[in-house]
């Protein structure tokens, strides 16, 4: 599973979503984010051409593992196709490369937001798209997420 940058502080967990193929309880795998530092993140997701896909989650938690309001902005849009944000549910990791333990909320499900794509009809390559997310903690990050449509 690919990493990414960990925004989540001592009290405050924020889930970073990963490739389609990552491990997970429900059709999208999850990635946790770590201590929201004001820094770009890159990301690169598979997706199936012409067919709506789910490339990211983003969410946030409080020490009580329950869900904090997490908002997401596409501040780019893809090219070759379109992106959508929908509300979603997943599991939390138990740890992840960037941040290791998620604590007692790992293995616990948590709403927020799932990054939808789907690629014009017939298109296969490269797209690409940006957002800012901010989370219930109050921290924020931009994410830069390149899309291999195959």
């Amino acid at each position: 599973m690919l990493a990414a940058a960990d925004r989540r502080t001592a009290n405050e967990g924020n889930r970073h979503g990963p490739d389609i193929r990552g491990e997970r309880h429900s059709h999208v795998p999850l990635l946790i984010g770590a201590a929201a530092l004001a820094q770009e993140i890159r990301l690169t997701r598979p997706a199936a051409s012409g067919v709506e896909s789910p490339l990211v989650d983003e969410r946030s938690w409080d020490a009580s593992c329950k869900a904090l309001a997490t908002s997401v902005t596409i501040t780019s849009q893809p090219s070759n196709g379109k992106v959508t944000v929908v509300p979603g549910v997943s599991i939390i990791a138990v740890s992840t490369p960037q941040s290791a333990s998620t604590g007692h909320c790992g293995g616990k499900s948590v709403a927020g937001n799932q990054i939808m794509y789907q690629s014009n009809p017939g298109f296969r390559g490269t797209d690409t798209l940006a957002y800012k997310v901010t989370y219930g903690n109050g921290k924020s990050g931009s994410t830069t997420l390149t899309i291999n449509v195959r």
